[in-house]
C-alpha cells in the first residue's frame, strides 16, 4: 500500500518533468547557449533542416517517453494503451537517438 502510494507520486512527478525542463531551456537559453544549441548548430551544419528536425523530434519523443511512463506510473502500471503507447514511443525514441546520432558524426 505505501509502495503503490509511493509510486503514484513518483510518476506524478515524471509527468511534469519534461514541461520543467523545457522552461528551464528557455530560460537558460535566453543567457547563453547550451549543449542542445552548439548540438543543433553542428547537425545543422553537416545534414541541413532534415537533420535539426530530426534533432528537435528525438527530444520531443523523448519527453513524450517521460510523460507516458510517469502516467502508467502513476495508475500503478494497469493501463495497457499507455504501456502500448509507451512502447512504441521508445522504438521510435531509439531509431530517433540513432539518426541524430549519426548525423552528427
Amino acid at each position: 500500500m505505501i509502495v503503490e502510494g509511493i509510486i503514484t507520486v513518483l510518476g506524478l512527478c515524471l509527468t511534469f518533468l519534461p514541461i520543467i525542463l523545457y522552461f528551464k531551456y528557455l530560460l537558460t537559453h535566453v543567457s547563453k547557449k547550451t549543449s542542445f544549441d552548439y548540438h543543433l548548430e553542428l547537425v545543422r551544419d553537416k545534414k541541413g533542416k532534415i537533420g535539426v528536425v530530426i534533432a528537435y523530434l528525438e527530444r520531443i519523443i523523448f519527453g513524450v517517453v517521460i510523460c507516458l511512463l510517469g502516467i502508467l506510473m502513476s495508475e500503478f502500471f494497469t493501463n495497457e494503451v499507455i504501456f502500448k503507447c509507451l512502447v512504441i514511443s521508445i522504438v521510435c525514441y531509439v531509431m530517433l537517438k540513432y539518426f541524430d546520432e549519426k548525423n552528427e558524426k
